[in-house]
């Protein structure tokens, strides 16, 4: 692969130049080799190369020449060039072109691509399938970029069927949408479906699946996000390992690594996982740019050391095996919905592949808003069927560190979406499958759009004008070193114990100084201030929250109430999940969840 400036243009991440050396040793080029071992039954590799104005080409491994030959450099050529790979159990592949100074770049060509041997090979055949909600701009050229894909006539493009469920129900009365089902002859479909969420668009693409699953011989389906960037060499490299997967492992997971649209070379998720109430990431803002970070033996050790590990939903592939009318995800409209899943089929195995990755934008730099809602309540469920020894104390106490970091913070309304969300798991399993879901999220971002009016900074009145300025500098220097800032655990500090005791301030007269708080600011910048700016160091859009006893007052209430319903309800609504479990990710349940009729999930 080389840089696309409509996809990602970061060099780094393919190639480095090494004086007249291109080093094609970047993330997206190197051949890990302990996961073909591991998994698969390849037995040779070779290097087929198309170049023209290179001297000669190295095969490398990690940093050892392997050999060296030399190319003719001023014709096009084909070569074929062997690799030892019977010798090597660990690390990666990958080589390096000298480059023919009297040949200019507009005339030197360069492509290729890993070919090996494998004694036995298994039919892949992949259904893409992309939930999508109102978002025509990167759907449409999504789309765009799959019918080039689809139109390319390579061996992994005939394998490859797209069903696009359309939670929004817009793209069918677009002309570009039309043009581009007639241009795909049946191999992708738009399927209209209710707004249900993630959980409950991607359900239906895996039901439309099922249901074609012999007629296009369908092996895996690839789950992937709306509103992502990617490179379709992605369902090339699965294609090609899925192929060769050894038959122990035929059912095994490939997740997909997230990298940062803001920052291309950095990866946001790698290989993460789940336990005690929290989703941890391994490397996060891990810099994918440098060849040294790219040899780490985390990057390609074939297994990972955690057992609750999962795929995210942005880009990931299950075997047809595991996607079954017996085996669908729950009905908890976004958030979690991928770890719930993942963690009742984590017994499969999982693997990252170096190239299957997208980049989307960080969550990290904007409040949650109404995915509180979902985030507590959705983790609720997950600890319900999935760490069934908490405890009800366990659970309070985490339920009151969310109220009190909200709180603190003058987030109210994200703090009462934490009460909200405990009290929807607390009404059980059979509230969760008859609850209208798309009238519940309209209600949850209406009561956020009112409580939590977030717009563009420079609406703020006159009053904030400082506020204004301090934002306006804030969003022109932001970076990912004031993102990792807040990640990062900090020592401890005389000053935070005093904030912690005065519950941050309210228990201490207050400051007159308005101060601008960014999502990505510790909840401690709120200290002592009557008033603070909230913003979002990208989007910029704020809101001026302030330091209200009467909801301090209420809150009280709340923190005393949602006592009362985990000690009271928790243990009891936990079985209860867990003994509904086969009911609500079952095909009739989906099925009447979705509103579907049979002859309707067959169009």
């Amino acid at each position: 692969m080389m840089p696309d400036s409509a996809i990602c243009s970061e060099p780094s991440l393919y190639y480095h130049k090494n004086d007249q050396w291109v080093d094609v040793n970047g993330y997206f080029n190197l051949f890990e080799i302990e996961k073909r071992k591991v998994y698969t039954e390849l037995t040779s590799l070779s290097l087929q190369l198309y170049v023209k104005g290179y001297q000669s080409v190295r095969l490398m491994h990690d940093k050892e020449v392997l050999s060296e030959s030399i190319l003719d450099s001023e014709i096009l050529k084909e070569y074929d060039l062997e690799y030892p790979y019977a010798s090597y159990d660990h690390g990666v592949f990958w080589f390096s072109l000298k480059e023919d100074p009297g040949v200019s770049d507009e005339e030197r060509t360069l492509s290729g691509w890993f070919e090996g041997n494998a004694s036995s090979v298994r039919p892949v055949n992949l259904a893409v399938d992309i939930c999508t909600f109102k978002r025509e701009k990167y759907i449409i050229q999504n789309l765009q970029r799959m019918i080039r894909f689809l139109e390319a006539g390579t061996e992994a493009a005939g394998h490859v069927y797209v069903f696009v469920v359309d939670n929004g129900n817009t793209l069918l009365e677009r002309d570009d949408v039309k043009s581009i089902l007639q241009s795909a002859e049946g191999r992708i479909s738009i399927l209209p479906n209710a707004n249900v969420g993630g959980a409950g668009g991607f359900t239906r693409g895996m039901l439309a699946a099922i249901d074609q699953k012999e007629t296009f011989h369908l092996s895996h389906i690839v789950l992937m996000d709306d509103d992502t960037v990617y490179d379709l060499d992605l369902l090339v490299r699965l294609y090609g390992f899925l192929s060769m997967v050894k038959d122990e492992w035929k059912d095994i997971i490939v997740g997909g690594t997230l990298l940062r649209e803001d920052y291309p070379t950095i990866m946001q998720v790698g290989m993460q996982w789940y336990q005690d109430f929290q989703i941890h990431l391994d490397h996060q803002f891990y810099d994918l740019s440098k060849f040294e970070n790219c040899l780490a033996e985390f990057m390609h050790a074939a297994k990972s050391s955690h057992k609750m590990t999962y795929p995210g939903w942005w880009c990931c592939c299950y075997s047809m095996g595991v996607v079954r009318k017996d085996n669908l995800p729950l009905p908890v409209f976004i958030h979690q919905d991928d770890i719930s899943y993942g963690l009742r089929n984590t017994d499969k195995g999982m693997v990252l592949l170096n190239g299957v990755s997208v980049w989307h934008n960080g969550a990290d730099v904007t409040f949650a808003g109404s995915n509180r809602y979902y985030d507590l309540r959705n983790m609720l469920i997950t600890e319900a069927l999935f760490e069934p020894e908490k405890s009800s104390f366990q659970v309070l106490t985490r339920i009151w560190g969310s109220l009190t970091s909200m709180l603190i913070s003058y987030r109210y309304a994200e703090a009462f979406l934490v009460y909200q969300g405990l009290k929807d798991f607390c009404r059980g399993p059979e509230w969760l499958m008859h609850v209208d879901a798309e009238r519940l999220n309209q209600k949850v971002r209406g009561f956020v759009g009112k409580q939590f009016p977030l717009r563009p900074y420079q609406e703020l009145d006159e009053t904030y004008e400082a506020n204004k300025g301090e934002i306006a500098e804030a969003m022109e220097s932001f970076n990912l070193d004031k993102i990792m800032r807040k990640k990062a655990s900090r020592p401890f500090r005389f000053g935070n114990l005093i904030k912690l005791i005065s519950f941050n301030g309210w228990l201490l007269p207050g400051d007159q100084k308005v101060v601008s708080v960014a999502a990505t600011d510790d909840a401690f910048k709120c200290f002592r201030h009557k008033k603070v700016v909230l913003y979002e160091p990208t989007s910029g859009k704020a809101c001026v929250a302030d330091r209200d006893y009467r909801k301090m007052v209420m809150f009280i209430g709340i923190y005393l109430k949602s006592a009362g319903l985990i000690l009271g309800k928790y243990r009891k609504t936990a079985k209860r999940f867990r003994e509904a479990a086969p009911e609500l990710s079952s095909d009739k349940m989906w099925r009447q969840y979705l509103g579907l009729t049979e002859k309707e999930m067959k169009k």
